[in-house]
């Protein structure tokens, strides 16, 4: 049973002050107080939105549902997944980042 359900969620996340990111989602369940698999799941739609440390819009994140997996520090977002950021030099690094791929995706660079 989860700690915390709730429809509506909208989270924001700071460092030092400044907002990083904002999260919106149809409804979440916390269950980050399970010893074997603390995590929380977003689902019913899911939007991050990235911005910058003057609180401009620099990006987002889009998906059906996302698991937080606590222990291993590992979001998987599924379900229609879009990722839009504006940035000058982009980097994948597999394994530094865990960014695993399952299916087809374009990458679009303006």
């Amino acid at each position: 049973m989860p700690i915390i359900e709730q429809e509506g969620v909208n989270i924001s996340y700071s460092d030092s002050g400044i907002v990083k990111l904002v999260i919106h989602a149809g409804q979440l369940k916390d269950y980050s107080d399970l010893k074997d698999f603390p995590r929380q799941e977003f689902s019913k739609n899911l939007r991050v939105q990235i911005l910058t440390e003057n609180g401009e819009k620099s990006g987002f994140l889009e998906a059906v549902n996302a698991l937080n997996d606590i222990k291993k520090e590992l979001w998987t977002l599924t379900g229609d997944v879009v990722v839009s950021k504006k940035v000058e030099i982009l980097y994948i690094l597999k394994n530094y980042f865990g960014i695993g791929i399952k299916k087809y995706f374009t990458l679009t660079l303006e």
